[in-house]
């Protein structure tokens, strides 16, 4: 919807430590325009138009919203389809991200032909694409990894390059992005419930909170308790390299057909308002519609990458006060982690030293 949108992200270095970490994002809320007044109908057929990105998921999660809000449930056959596009899209993602655009971000050389004919492949050709460019087995069977003593043989012994990366995030990133940043639970109903009640309010779309704190969506939160997640994170910590574990097992579950809960939900409130969901490779998408009669009154989006590139957020304290000997250093953290919470947009990251004078003048 906004290719020229971005994040802006600046660090700045104290000593050896990253002392301050600011977020400013480019990217707007959808334009009243594009929805106020139109029928559902036009709504839902706009809204996937309007996103270079995850178009199937904001399909999906509009047409989720608006069924709600007009108290009809989707056909089987429907819903089926919609679960079917949006894990599709998903998986798509997902690869991706691990074959191309974390190489990028750790000066590794990208997989362009896999990623290349994944995205020019059927679905039923994904299993075979991530068995030989992922995770070097059937991804079903990698599922039947529980211990991390087996996920380390597993490590140690494949050779594919997401594989690499992970072990290389392992040795040099150890410790990258621990935080206290809460994750964000299940989209349950009370959860959809209180986000929708909150996009009401103005500015919420933009810097979303939960119970008051800033919360962090996505794999990692989608699969906190998920045996081996929650015992590397218990050894390691939430790391890069546990969201890129947790990504591994996204990507698996998505192929096998067993995700670890429906990919879309909605959930009708008051008359004439309804909330859509999607769960998306970012993390969790919601949209929330008001309608007048059969035309839309309000219409609110909220993107996984508001939540986990808050101010305050998963990257923000992911980053402050971490040792970084030099800019380049700190650049490279943050390039790092940036990839692990995968915005939607670019993002420019730009490092400034503070010298013992302006410390000094402060």
């Amino acid at each position: 919807m906004t290719p020229d949108a971005e994040l802006r992200l600046r660090l700045t270095l104290h000593g050896a430590r990253i002392a301050a970490v600011d977020i400013a994002s480019t990217r707007f809320e959808l334009p009243a325009r594009l929805t106020a007044g139109r029928t559902a109908e036009e709504v839902v057929h706009t809204i996937p138009r309007l996103f270079s990105i995850c178009a199937h998921a904001q399909g999906a999660a509009a047409a989720a919203a608006l069924d709600a809000a007009r108290g009809r449930t989707a056909a089987d056959d429907v819903q089926r389809r919609r679960e079917a596009d949006v894990g599709h899209e998903a998986i798509v993602e997902l690869m991706t991200r691990l074959l191309l655009d974390w190489p990028k971000a750790m000066g590794a050389q990208p997989d362009i032909p896999a990623v290349a004919r994944l995205r020019g492949a059927p679905a039923g050709a994904h299993d075979d694409i991530a068995r030989r460019m992922v995770y070097g087995m059937a991804p079903g069977e990698w599922l039947a990894l529980r211990s991390p003593q087996q996920l380390a043989d597993w490590s140690a012994r494949s050779t594919t390059l997401p594989v690499l990366l992970f072990r290389r995030l392992e040795r040099e990133a150890a410790d990258l992005s621990r935080n206290d940043v809460h994750l964000l639970p299940s989209a349950t109903d009370e959860l959809l419930r209180e986000i929708a009640i909150r996009l009401q309010e103005p500015g919420y779309a933009r810097m979303p909170d939960w119970h008051g704190a800033p919360a962090e969506t996505g794999a990692l939160a989608r699969h906190a308790n998920h045996p081996l997640v929650h015992a590397y994170v218990k050894q390691h910590g939430a790391t890069v390299a546990a969201r890129m574990l947790a990504r591994f097992i996204d990507l698996a579950t998505l192929l096998a057909g067993t995700p670890s809960a429906p990919l879309t939900r909605s959930l009708a409130l008051q008359s004439g308002m309804g909330v859509g969901a999607a769960e998306t490779a970012r993390g969790l998408l919601v949209h929330c519609v008001q309608l007048d009669g059969d035309r839309v009154h309000g219409y609110r989006v909220l993107a996984p990458t508001e939540w986990n590139f808050h101010p305050q957020g998963a990257l923000a304290q992911g980053l402050l006060q971490r040792r970084a000997l030099t800019p380049e250093a700190a650049r490279r953290d943050a390039a790092w982690l940036v990839q692990a919470l995968d915005p939607c947009v670019a993002c420019r990251i730009d490092v400034v030293a503070e010298t013992a004078d302006e410390v000094a003048h402060a």
